[in-house]
């Protein structure tokens, strides 16, 4: 008989998913993506720009990605970044320079995604094979650089998604403006559950289901959407900038990150008590294998 997540085994899929995230000390390992992450936004940020701005306008592209970070840590917090990114934008003089900068760039962005993966495959015991060599380096470096476009790609939908509606509420004369935050809301989710259905798949060392990935992403998803609005309006309405000056602007992005990695860490947790719930364990890939923890009882020594 093929399982099926209810109500009834719901709770214990969420305890089971508290609790290993709790084994596995969740604030070190939120905290160091957390810290890592606000220097690699920026660095994934322009790689983003110089992938896609060869189909796009750049320009505009980068002004839309400010505009949505706006409304997600505050115009303080999205102004930083947006000085940051023009400045690694200004850098290099010549082609070689701009070439150096941008493996540099990519460097930073997928090693972001090597500490990810790295936690990730600890919340579902799997390690990795030791001596794969660089061949397996570049490879995982590759897929990241991957996730990273798949990103952008998300954020181009977000942006015709979003400009659809714009023109429907201009036809209807804003006769629908009251559904306006709604489909904000909505669509960010819909995006947000698509990547994190991405980052669960193919991110860690293990090749989960598709059925609880998309579960747990979509609840992931609903979490990072409350959490979302949670946080910006106590963040935004807090008096940080007042007590830590123009480093309060950074502070903000790095407690941002760090809530969101706090919640996509309970989600990879939840897809692995899914699976255990569901009997389709999660199997590590080719190059990676399970591993256990067990206490171990000291030998106490006869009189």
């Amino acid at each position: 008989m093929i399982k099926k997540i209810t109500p009834q085994n719901g709770l214990k899929v969420l305890k089971s998913s508290f609790k290993n995230l709790s084994q596995n000390d969740a604030l070190r390992i939120a905290a160091s993506t957390a810290f890592f992450g606000t220097f690699a936004i920026p660095a994934i940020l322009v790689v983003i720009l110089q992938i896609f701005g060869i189909f796009l306008n750049r320009r505009k592209f980068g002004s839309n990605i400010i505009e949505k970070l706006t409304q997600i840590i505050g115009e303080n917090s999205a102004i930083e970044i947006k000085h940051i990114l023009i400045n690694l934008m200004k850098v290099g003089e010549n082609w070689f320079f701009t070439l150096v900068m941008l493996v540099f760039l990519i460097f930073v962005s997928t090693t972001l995604f090597v500490i990810i993966r790295n936690s990730i495959n600890q919340l579902w015991s799997l390690r990795i094979n030791k001596h794969l060599g660089i061949g397996f380096n570049l490879n995982q470096r590759l897929k990241s650089l991957a996730i990273i476009s798949s990103g952008g790609f998300l954020l181009i939908m977000a942006f015709i998604i979003e400009g659809i509606r714009l023109f429907l509420e201009k036809q209807f004369k804003g006769e629908i403006t009251f559904l306006s935050d709604f489909l904000n809301e909505a669509i960010f989710l819909i995006i947000t559950t698509i990547w994190l259905c991405i980052g669960f798949r193919f991110i860690a060392n293990g090749q989960p289901k598709w059925k609880p990935v998309i579960i747990s992403a979509f609840f992931t998803g609903i979490l990072l959407t409350f959490g979302k609005l949670i946080m910006r309006y106590f963040l935004l309405n807090s008096n940080i900038n007042e007590i830590y000056g123009t480093s309060g602007a950074i502070l903000l992005v790095m407690l941002f990150i760090f809530y969101s990695s706090f919640i996509f860490y309970f989600g990879a947790c939840l897809v692995k008590a899914i699976c255990d719930e569901l009997e389709i364990p999660i199997q590590p890939s080719e190059n990676a294998h399970k591993f256990r923890t067990e206490k171990i009882e000291e030998e106490r020594p006869l009189i």
